[in-house]
């Protein structure tokens, strides 16, 4: 007289809801990706600019060692250890993980009266 009740699901609905969560993270993972990969570029911007800001300030304080007529190369370790940087974790690569190791490359252009920085990432190009 009386139907039963049966709770719970069949197994086609779970193999629906399998699917369906299998297509979401084919398509969520790609975009965590390239979010992560886009952020740890522009921390690595970030990074520049804050040795070129440093590298600014070097050469207020240093005006006698810049070389007006050329080109003046600024090891890191000098800014570091000039203590333009509060450590040298500050200094890591956010792409890597690793120590940023380079100089950076100032250039003085006469015509417009001011400076040039351009970072270089491979201390053996710096000279």
């Amino acid at each position: 007289m009386f139907k039963e009740r049966k709770f719970g699901f069949t197994l086609i609905e779970l193999l629906a809801v399998i699917v369906i969560l299998g297509i979401l993270v084919t398509i969520a993972i790609p975009l965590f990706n390239n979010i992560t990969q886009s952020s740890r570029n522009r921390s690595y911007e970030v990074q520049i600019e804050r040795i070129e800001t440093a590298a600014r300030r070097w050469v207020i304080e240093n005006p006698a060692e810049v070389n007006n007529d050329g080109i003046t190369i600024v090891l890191i370790s000098r800014l570091l250890n000039g203590g333009y940087f509060e450590s040298s974790e500050e200094l890591n690569n956010p792409l890597t993980g690793a120590r940023m190791n380079g100089c950076v490359k100032i250039e003085y252009n006469n015509s417009y009266r001011q400076f040039t920085y351009e970072y270089i990432d491979n201390i053996n190009n710096c000279d």
